[in-house]
């Protein structure tokens, strides 16, 4: 069967295109329909069910070939809607719309671009702007605040609290120490503590009760967003560590809080990890945010653990639409049948 990349085969992230039930990251899903009036929107009625949607996983060089394996299939439901979930972060991924008939109009198969499962739609931290805070017998507590460009930070600010629980040592957050963009999070042999992030716009304090200056961001963004997204490590002896994630909501009492495993590895990031919003406990909306917190330790002593960047995603998008030729009706047929008639008669009589 011929494959072909078509220029319609649209990967959209804009929600109020298609509404489309979010599904647990990483996931591809969409909507296929039938552009009636040429809009190249979705309308009512357009929406095509039961169409042959497959997926093929990338071998590595992004371009859609014989090489790139059918991971699995499934057809839209009465909403024209698809959802592949269960997927793997990091990896690359093509979607095609199988060849269909619909009345006298016939469409060949269309393929996506390569689609990424990683793709943070709003970035929380980069961790490239450097800042560091310690902790030790001398120094109970250790605070620090950063101003950041918007863009690598949200909100600005970012804040650092650190403080031994159990043992004589020290414990330190150390952004982008040397010169690798990660959160770094250290406790000496025998000593367990907590690290507190905090982002809660500009303040210029670090206290671990947040102010709330994010002004309700929300962070799903219309719908679009629906889970955490970061990459993390921890060294063996952290085994059972999670980082705890915290939104605050200006006159709301208590939090949301959800928690992701740390993976072991040997203590750097090099794991994807995700939350979704789904699983958050608590009253604050992710819609709705005022400050966000992300708590490390609290279990375990003697750890290395790193975070290489927070934000958020969701599916990724992929809509297919084709344009439908009207088939002429029963009356233009009559009515160019008359005018036929009628310019032969007017040859006869000349």
């Amino acid at each position: 069967m011929t494959r072909k990349l078509i220029g319609m085969a649209l990967v959209v992230v804009l929600s109020s295109l298609c509404a489309v039930a979010q599904a647990t990251v990483p996931a591809i899903n969409g909507v296929v329909y039938a552009d009636a009036n040429s809009d190249s929107l979705l309308n009512p009625g357009e929406e095509l069910s039961g169409i042959d949607i497959k997926l093929f996983v990338d071998d590595g060089d992004g371009i859609f070939n014989a090489s790139d394996a059918l991971v699995t299939s499934m057809l839209t439901d009465a909403s024209g809607v698809y959802s592949f979930d269960g997927l793997t972060f990091g990896q690359q991924y093509f979607v095609e719309r199988s060849p269909f008939t619909l009345g006298a109009n016939s469409f060949a198969a269309e393929v996506s671009g390569v689609i990424a499962t990683a793709n943070p739609n709003l970035i929380i931290d980069t961790f490239r702007n450097s800042q560091s805070s310690k902790a030790s017998p001398s120094i109970p507590v250790a605070t620090s605040s950063l101003n950041a460009p918007s863009s690598d930070v949200l909100g600005v600010e970012r804040d650092l609290y650190v403080k031994p629980m159990d043992g004589l040592g020290e414990i330190e957050l150390r952004v982008n120490a040397f010169g690798k963009e990660v959160l770094q999070y250290d406790t000496t042999s025998g000593v367990m503590g907590t690290g507190i992030i905090t982002w809660d716009g500009i303040d210029g304090t670090a206290d671990p009760t947040p102010s709330m200056g994010l002004g309700g961001v929300d962070l799903t963004m219309g719908g679009t967003n629906s889970a955490f997204l970061m990459m993390l490590g921890i060294d063996a002896t952290g085994a059972g560590e999670v980082v705890k994630v915290r939104l605050f909501k200006d006159g709301i009492a208590g939090y949301s809080e959800g928690a992701i495993p740390f993976p072991i590895t040997d203590g750097t990031a090099t794991v994807y990890g995700s939350l979704d919003f789904s699983s958050l406990s608590g009253p604050v909306s992710p819609a709705d945010v005022d400050a966000i917190q992300m708590i490390l330790g609290e279990n375990k002593k003697s750890i290395d653990a790193q975070v290489d960047f927070f934000a958020v995603t969701g599916p990724s998008r992929q809509n297919f639409f084709v344009t439908v030729v009207p088939e002429p009706t029963g009356g233009l047929l009559g009515l160019m049948g008359l005018i036929g008639c009628g310019s032969l008669v007017r040859r006869k009589r000349r």
